[in-house]
């Protein structure tokens, strides 16, 4: 039975070895010292594989000493039960969709070593206490785990901020995880309503109003659970920020608001808000602001489908001129709602086809563009992946083929387009195939079709991101990112094309 203890720890080895590789392979963007998260890793699985094999072929140890001069290593075993537990949990489970566990088969594989230690060392743990185990072997092996439960430990605690780069003045983090009793802030919505606006309430806006929105969540990274949608607004154009202010709370209990997706309709001076809201499958609701985010209405329960998150827009010019459009996607494919009444009432475009969560620019061509999420699970391995854009020539009502832009690369991630000046297009996205990272902001003038330049903002984690344009030509970015997880913040930027 001792040789199939060594095969367990040997299996376990071999498991962890082959996570780590994916692990490393998936996330070189969000890893500052490779070499010095890599190197203990490495050490201690090969110690762990080679304590096995030195096992595996000698022969059983002597019979152990009284149980009594056994309890320390047999606490210790324990003591690295609970630490892996615990460990798995925390990284796979608690904090869902981050770097560790944004693939399943780092996930699965990692648990299936973590099974295999843990069986080993709750056998030889009885053992230790029962007098009936005396070689050291598992206490090597416990040691060896630790030193990798260590190593990640120390990387998540230490290893600080990632650059921001090609930004006017400083970041401005409004929104940081375990702030007003949210654990986490995730899913950025951001809206800018131009100085001069008049507000439904006869107010008249002297500088830019910008509004950032958030889901807060109480109870970690998990998409479910209790979950806030909160904003802040700044008065000056994004210079200073309010207090956070709870937009929404689920009013029977534990549910979900999230998804913001906020759209001004500069004839009315109404802010229409959507979200989605729920305790099981969501819906899409609706809310009015009559003073530019202050207060709201009561909610109302919308249509079937998900919307956003990000924000709407207004139709600026041409044929469709002040027509409303709120990006959505059903039944796996990206569309739009549209108004032409100022929001009394909505219809629904023809389907993409495909994609997800989504977000529309109005062209200098009078078309509008798309971006859609493509339909590929997060946690699955997939092909290098580029962005897919759509086109409408008729005011959002149907919808071209989604088809992929070789010039940006994504990973499975929401991104945000605006239109600027000049005809000038702005993309923001992470700049990866596989993690969420490398916070970039792409330039196209030729409608969409290429883009390049590409502006790194944030080297390191980044996730979800939205754009809002400034009356003086300035953009803002409201972006998730962090020094180790894309969920450690949102972040505002300020940002010259």
């Amino acid at each position: 039975m001792y040789k199939f203890k060594a095969i367990l720890s040997l299996l376990a080895a071999l498991a962890l070895a082959y996570a780590a590789n994916l692990f490393f392979d998936y996330n070189q963007p969000i890893i500052k010292n490779p070499f010095a998260l890599g190197l203990p890793i490495l050490v201690a699985v090969m110690g762990m594989a080679v304590v096995s094999i030195n096992e595996l072929f000698r022969k059983k140890a002597e019979t152990a000493p009284e149980p009594a001069a056994q309890f320390l290593p047999a606490s210790l075993l324990l003591i690295t039960i609970a630490v892996l537990v615990l460990s798995f949990l925390y990284s796979a489970l608690f904090d869902y969709f981050q770097p560790f566990s944004l693939y399943d088969d780092v996930i699965f594989i990692t648990l299936a070593g973590f099974l295999l230690l843990i069986m080993r060392f709750g056998w030889d743990a009885i053992g230790y206490f029962t007098g009936r185990v005396g070689d050291l072997k598992s206490l090597w092996i416990a040691g060896f785990i630790l030193l990798i439960m260590g190593t990640l430990w120390g990387w998540n605690r230490f290893q600080g901020d990632f650059e921001f780069q090609n930004i006017v003045d400083q970041p401005q983090h409004l929104f940081v995880g375990g702030e007003a009793g949210y654990e986490i802030y995730r899913i950025p919505g951001l809206i800018v309503i131009p100085a001069g606006a008049q507000l439904a309430d006869g107010s008249h806006l002297s500088a830019d109003l910008v509004l950032a929105l958030a889901e807060a969540r109480r109870n970690g990274s998990l998409d479910n659970g209790d979950i806030d949608l909160v904003l802040k607004r700044s008065t000056d154009g994004g210079q200073t920020w309010s207090e956070m202010i709870v937009v929404r709370q689920w009013e029977a209990g534990v549910g979900k608001i999230g998804n913001p997706t906020p759209v001004f309709d500069r004839d009315t001076g109404i802010l229409h808000l959507f979200h989605i809201a729920g305790t099981g499958p969501l819906e899409t609701w609706t809310m009015q602001s009559a003073d530019g985010g202050l207060t709201f209405s009561t909610p109302e329960k919308f249509v079937p489908g998900i919307v956003g998150p990000g924000h709407g827009i207004q139709i600026a010019a041409g044929e469709y001129a002040g027509r409303l459009l709120i990006p959505m996607h059903v039944d796996g494919s990206s569309l739009a709602l549209y108004s032409d009444d100022h929001g009394d009432t909505w219809q629904v475009s023809t389907p993409v086809g495909m994609g997800n969560e989504s977000e529309i620019a109005e062209m200098g061509d009078g078309r509008l563009i798309q971006v859609v999420r493509p339909n590929h699970s997060v946690a699955k391995p997939h092909d290098p992946l580029q962005a897919l854009f759509s086109f409408s020539n008729d005011g959002g009502q149907t919808w071209s083929a989604a088809i992929p832009n070789p010039d940006i690369k994504t990973s499975i991630c929401m991104a945000s387009l605006i239109q600027c000046a000049g005809e000038k297009l702005l993309y923001s996205y992470p700049d990866d195939y596989y993690s969420r990272a490398r916070m970039t902001v792409a330039q196209s003038t030729d409608q969409g079709l290429t883009f390049s330049p590409k502006m790194l903002i944030y080297l390191g984690p980044a996730g979800y991101s939205d754009l809002g344009l400034l009356s003086n030509g300035e953009v803002l970015l409201l972006f998730e990112n962090g020094a180790v997880e894309y969920d450690e913040r949102l972040t505002l930027v300020r940002i010259s094309p």
